[in-house]
């Protein structure tokens, strides 16, 4: 299978994960199998996605009113092609392809309803001015120092650069590494393995938020729920006749609010004595009410779990 006109897009896409990007591409490739006009509407949203990703790269902003010309100077800058032929030759063909693409593009902001369409060969001249212009990106990205700094790179992108191999090597076997009360030292900087898993593994934090949640839901019924009983317990309702030992909680819910508190809602069910006017004697009642509680909690790095303390009790 002959390599696609469009292998140097694909392959930025890929470095940089640009999921939009690499529909765009998608559909220039299959616009352009039959020289359809949008392949140029195509190929500029592609010049302009990749523009944008290497200014970010140099942590500079977009600016909304920039002109594609504009935009591409900024990125070409960024490369450091000291040949200012170069520079001043690709502003120019992207300035020009701009133009006509504003006049003839199917999708262009300045097109008119008396405006020329595109001829096949239009489309092949500008398709082929892109895939040159991909070339030479490509050969300036080579060139260009990466800015560990800002780079959005992927690191196993990164890591595939010989250069930064080799100090990711060193870094990663002569670094201090420190674990303490849920935060990593490396070398003295801070990390929480959640934010680095998060970042990095995002398979494995969603397989750990799972397991998580489901102790959590395993625990409503046991400290939460003892502490509501135990809380409840303690202030029994005025003139009741509450059984000793007759009370229990159940918890059907749970939530997390803005100020990070678990708030569980549930029903609490307990038996009383009460008077009975058919006789001179007290009968056992079932009793139970709704609840809502409130937990603060904090993980015990000396018990290996979460500890909850109840901050609010009340019946609904």
């Amino acid at each position: 299978m002959s390599e696609s006109p469009f292998q140097k897009a694909y392959e930025f896409e890929e470095k940089y994960g640009i999921d939009r990007l690499k529909l765009c591409i998608q559909n220039a490739e299959k616009a352009y199998k039959s020289l359809a006009p949008e392949t140029i509407d195509y190929c500029k949203c592609i010049i302009e996605s990749v523009a944008k990703q290497i200014i970010a790269d140099n942590n500079i902003e977009y600016d909304k009113e920039w002109t594609l010309a504009q935009l591409t100077k900024k990125s070409i800058d960024c490369l450091n092609c000291d040949n200012q032929h170069i520079r001043k030759a690709l502003t120019n063909i992207i300035d020009t392809y701009s133009s006509v693409r504003n006049q003839q593009g199917i999708a262009a902001h300045g097109h008119i309803e008396n405006g020329t369409i595109p001829t096949k060969i239009d489309v092949r001249i500008f398709a082929s001015t892109f895939f040159h212009y991909m070339e030479i990106i490509f050969a300036l990205l080579d060139k260009s120092e990466i800015n560990a700094n800002y780079t959005n790179l992927k690191f196993e992108k990164f890591d595939e650069i010989p250069k930064f191999n080799y100090v990711n090597q060193y870094v990663d076997n002569n670094v201090n590494v420190e674990y303490e009360k849920g935060t990593l030292f490396i070398d003295g900087a801070e990390f929480r393995p959640s934010e680095i898993l998060y970042n990095l593994g995002r398979v494995t934090y969603d397989a750990i938020q799972k397991e998580c949640l489901s102790i959590l839901k395993n625990d409503y019924n046991y400290y939460l729920a003892d502490q509501i009983v135990e809380s409840f317990t303690s202030e029994p309702i005025e003139n009741s006749h509450m059984v000793e030992a007759s009370c229990f909680a159940n918890i059907h819910e749970i939530n997390f609010d803005e100020n990070n508190l678990i708030i569980a809602n549930g029903f609490i069910s307990w038996e009383e004595y009460e008077p009975d006017s058919r006789i001179e004697d007290l009968v056992k009642v079932d009793c139970s009410a709704e609840f809502i509680a409130t937990f603060n909690y904090e993980y015990s790095q000396y018990d290996e779990e979460f500890i909850y303390t109840l901050e609010s009790f009340d019946l609904k």
